[in-house]
């Protein structure tokens, strides 16, 4: 399965800004593979800067998150070097100024398609033979951390770009998930909102 991670248009629910931990963040935004460092690495700025609540810190106090960014990507990047890392995101600091979670969907989707390749999802997930399913399990976890509530706005039509399925399948799959009571079904949406779910797996 090739993750589709270049559609963003169909997010939902985005005017407020949930507060991440810095350590949050740095897992959400690890590239996936070569040639994504500046990307991610602008991501990572965003969320350090708006839903981590840093902006205005000392770069002093920021570096230390980048670092750590840094250790975890390396075996993935093709820039060995921290040096240019940190170069690289000092530009992207001081030029961003859009939070990370305006693309909260696109991220929980590549981050839980990272955990599918280490083999770090969910227990739950390990139920399903079909890796487009446990990447939907982990992705839906991810959303559903992002808010104090674990409410989400996910459509099928936009969780099937992502796994590379038709968006009528993607639908079958949200609802087993309801049907498994790993999802709940807070609202049904309509032709201009998306379904809202809260997570209720482990």
């Amino acid at each position: 399965m090739t993750l589709n991670t270049s559609n963003t248009s169909d997010v939902s629910d985005t005017s407020a800004t949930p507060e991440l931990t810095p350590e949050q963040i740095i897992d959400m935004t690890q590239p996936s593979g070569p040639g994504k460092r500046n990307a991610y690495l602008l991501n990572l700025a965003r969320g350090l800067k708006f839903e981590a609540m840093l902006k205005g810190r000392p770069i002093a106090q920021i570096k230390p998150y980048v670092e750590q960014w840094y250790s975890k990507a390396k075996p993935v990047i093709n820039t060995k070097d921290f040096t240019t890392t940190w170069a690289d995101f000092l530009r992207a600091w001081e030029t961003c100024s859009i939070p990370l979670t305006y693309k909260a969907v696109e991220l929980a989707f590549a981050a839980a398609a990272r955990q599918a390749r280490d083999g770090d999802l969910p227990a739950c997930a390990d139920q399903f033979d079909l890796r487009a399913v446990q990447v939907l399990v982990g992705a839906c976890r991810k959303l559903s951390s992002l808010r104090p509530d674990g409410g989400f706005f996910l459509s099928s039509h936009l969780a099937s770009t992502y796994l590379d399925l038709a968006p009528v399948q993607a639908l079958r799959f949200l609802k087993m998930l309801v049907s498994e009571e790993l999802l709940e079904l807070v609202k049904t949406g309509n032709s201009r909102s998306a379904n809202r779910y809260r997570w209720k797996g482990d």
